[in-house]
């Protein structure tokens, strides 16, 4: 599942409720006195920010949120947005990622996260490992970007439950209640639970070899596809890699994702050396530090040898 713009948070985050009327008042109020309000965020804890971002989305997306898409449930949430689970139709999956923004605006430039999504989805296919783009929009509050929903909810009978989301539109009298997920689809959940059931089942915490192998290759395929288009991930991290009951692998949040060019003027200063030698060095580096760094993760060391 989004994961995540920094989605992960959420599962540290207290299950304090947050009453339907700030909810109502704050995001309403932001719609009529824009555009010399600050964020409707600003000063508000990661859970009270993804609040008020859903009941703002469906005040000023109606046609995406009432009509395009069926919104179930809220399957992560931080500092920078919140992640929700829908359909397309009567069973198409999607996942609806709603990126705050700064200060108000109609018009601000799309976050690279999106550029590059959109930019890598010209030339993936459906099998590829890196999650897959469908659209976006904004408005005044908030950035959206609509990709494929992938993953399980690894921790859902373990983790304890938020207060559910309920919100009436003021214009159609409308009421919604959103169940909010505290567990998560990355591979941090993915290893936890299977260490848990392992534990629980067979007195160790070992990992089997061979799902581990997949998920360290499909993750090394999805590096490959980026780097031959141009572009470094950034920010390879267990949370940023979404795991499905089938071992299937996505990479996910490209917030720290560049054009290599940009990645090497940012990571490389010495203008002396040839840059497309650091463009090489650089893919590669990205590559083998992040199979290295999965596999001590997961605790099979000898992989980073095979």
């Amino acid at each position: 599942m989004f994961s995540n713009t920094n989605t992960d948070s959420s599962r540290h985050n207290s299950a304090a409720s947050t009453a339907s009327s700030p909810v109502t008042t704050s995001a309403t109020k932001a719609q009529t006195t824009f555009p010399d309000q600050k964020s409707i965020y600003q000063n508000r804890t990661p859970e009270e920010s993804a609040r008020i971002a859903v009941f703002a989305a469906f005040v000023s997306s109606p046609v995406h949120f009432e009509q395009k898409y069926s919104v179930k449930r809220v399957i992560g949430f931080g500092s920078n947005g919140v992640v929700l689970a829908a359909t397309q139709g009567s069973t198409t999956g999607v996942a609806i990622k709603i990126i705050y923004k700064s200060k108000p605006s109609f018009n601000a430039p799309n976050p690279p996260e999106i550029d590059i999504l959109l930019q890598l989805s010209k030339s993936t296919s459906t099998s590829s490992n890196l999650l897959h783009y469908i659209e976006h929009w904004q408005d005044a509050q908030n950035h959206y970007l609509v990709t494929e929903l992938h993953g399980s909810d690894w921790l859902a009978s373990t983790s304890p439950s938020l207060t559910p989301l309920s919100f009436t539109i003021p214009t159609t009298k409308k009421s919604y209640t959103f169940p909010i997920a505290s567990g998560s689809s990355d591979l941090w959940a993915w290893s936890f639970a299977h260490r848990q059931h392992l534990h629980n089942t067979e007195g160790h915490s070992y990992l089997p070899l061979h799902p581990v192998k997949r998920i360290v290759k499909q993750i090394a395929l999805a590096l490959q596809e980026m780097h031959g288009n141009g572009y470094y991930h950034g920010d390879v991290k267990i949370e940023n890699v979404l795991v499905g009951s089938d071992v299937s692998v996505r990479l996910a949040d490209f917030g720290h994702s560049r054009h290599v060019s940009q990645g090497i003027k940012r990571m490389v200063q010495l203008k002396s050396l040839r840059q497309s030698f650091f463009r090489t060095l650089g893919l590669r580096v990205e590559k083998w530090m992040v199979v290295l760094q999965m596999c001590l993760r997961l605790g099979w060391f000898c992989l980073c040898f095979e």
